[in-house]
């Protein structure tokens, strides 16, 4: 096996890039690895660098750390590419929460779907698509595994526009059998869960306890939260030998979720911030999203979060303090370890099942083939084999199909910097409520992004020809 190469790109994402750094340099399999750094910020990149420095220092690991704000120094001789920018960092996220928020579009997150998705994905797709055909020159056997969002969406642009192996990673899946053994009380090892759909709306077709389909002790136990029904999860538990004995049952009701899955039959995830966001027709009243408990993500939380947690890295990257564990990922249940378990099946290992975001080649019937889903997928030596689900209930199937296609639009105005596209998308979005209100949304978004959507103001859109637009795929 030639040597490996982790690169990180976006290394200045905190948490992330210190958790992975941890589980690396935790890992004996790992040991003499070398982890390129790449981070526009030069500043946290140097802090980055030290951080890595450090742990492997500590730990005996070994590595070999290079780092540069210019991806093409580092990516050659990569064997695994992580991505987690965010073009214009959390100010550029403001603007798109608050700038629908003036036309009365309250977003709970704001990252996915919708004005805020929209925005996002028109900033990421030069970015990712440029990465990708790096990798095609630079390292074209490396595997690039993207947690950027709109994930589902410039998955799609990089499988569309390049050869790369990319697979799209989230722990939503795991959030949902996490909060589904939680409600239960019982051991999550003791569970398994089969979800399909598209990045931040996918839902547990099969959801089981030991060798038991666990969806009639779940029903219970939500018809119990919710109010409806006292005593269900005792008197449905009676048919399930061995649970009243390891059970604790816990939490608390979903409500989105919880309504979604009494009409649909099948549980969705990660949770009611990122579902609902799919189905804003449903929440266009105030009093709607109230009854939800549903309210604009509240981003001074976030900044004061991060900049509090990189004031204790820099810390102790500096060696001003020890190096505290408990912030590089101690129990790997974070995002980082999967793409590190992946890393693992890869090389031979272990064969193990993940949830990916990868093209849909007939994996889920009723979703177009060239969109890229959330399914289960064996990875190992042989690389990823993703695993057909057959029909998603019909019931969402149609809204899902509904964003796929609003998200190709969006690729389509990022590689293009063609308005006309952009406002197509825009005109798609089932938040939209008045087309006039939307054209100047959309501007304003554009305004403010200008920074970092150069092709939006060029003289003549690319691929852009007699009014008709083609795939700018040079």
């Amino acid at each position: 096996m030639k040597p490996r190469k982790f690169v990180l790109i976006g290394a200045g994402s905190s948490a992330f890039t210190a958790a992975l750094l941890g589980g690396i340099v935790r890992t004996p399999q790992f040991r003499g690895s070398t982890v390129g750094l790449v981070d526009i910020d030069t500043e946290i990149l140097d802090l980055t660098a030290k951080l890595a420095r450090r742990l492997s220092e500590e730990r005996g690991a070994e590595l070999t750390v290079e780092a540069s704000p210019d991806r093409r120094e580092v990516l050659p001789g990569a064997t695994y590419v992580t991505v987690t920018v965010a073009a214009g960092g959390t100010e550029a996220w403001r603007h798109d929460l608050e700038i629908p928020a003036q036309y009365d579009l309250i977003q709970t997150v704001g990252d996915t779907v919708g004005p805020g998705g929209l925005a996002r994905g028109l900033r990421h797709v030069p970015i990712l698509v440029g990465l990708a055909r790096d990798m095609e020159e630079l390292c074209p056997e490396a595997w690039l595994f993207n947690y950027t969002n709109p994930m589902s969406l410039l998955c799609r642009a990089v499988t569309r526009e390049t050869k790369v192996k990319c697979v799209g990673l989230c722990i939503g899946v795991e959030l949902i059998r996490r909060y589904l053994a939680g409600i239960l009380g019982v051991p999550l090892a003791e569970t398994k869960i089969w979800a399909g759909g598209i990045n931040h709306c996918v839902w547990a077709l099969h959801f089981t306890w030991r060798e038991w389909d666990a969806y009639p002790l779940v029903e219970a136990r939500l018809r119990e939260l919710a109010g409806e029904e006292k005593g269900a999860l005792a008197r449905t538990a009676a048919n399930f030998p061995g649970f009243t004995e390891v059970a604790q049952p816990g939490g608390s009701l979903q409500p989105f979720c919880y309504d979604l899955y009494r009409r649909v039959g099948y549980y969705p995830g990660p949770g009611d911030t990122h579902v609902s966001e799919f189905f804003p027709h449903l929440l266009g009243r105030p009093e709607d999203r109230e009854k939800y408990g549903l309210h604009l993500f509240p981003i001074e939380q976030r900044l004061a979060r991060r900049d509090e947690f990189r004031e204790r890295l820099r810390a102790q990257a500096e060696g001003k303090e020890p190096l505290d564990w408990e912030l590089f990922g101690p129990r790997g249940t974070g995002e980082e370890a999967q793409v590190l378990e992946i890393v693992k099946a890869l090389e031979g290992n272990t064969d193990a099942v993940f949830h990916l975001n990868v093209p849909n080649r007939g994996y889920i019937t009723n979703l177009p083939d060239e969109v890229v889903v959330e399914v289960p997928a064996l990875m190992g030596a042989y690389g990823c084999r993703p695993v057909p689900l057959g029909n998603l209930p019909w019931a969402v199937a149609g809204v899902i199909a509904h964003w796929c296609a609003t998200q190709e639009l969006t690729v389509d105005a990022a590689l293009t910097g063609d308005r006309t596209l952009a406002r197509r998308a825009l005109l798609s979005d089932l938040s939209t409520f008045n087309l006039d209100l939307a054209d100047r949304m959309l501007e304003e978004l554009l305004e403010a992004h200008r920074e970092h959507l150069p092709q939006f103001w060029e003289e003549e859109p690319r691929g852009a020809a007699g009014g008709i637009t083609k795939h700018d795929t040079a």
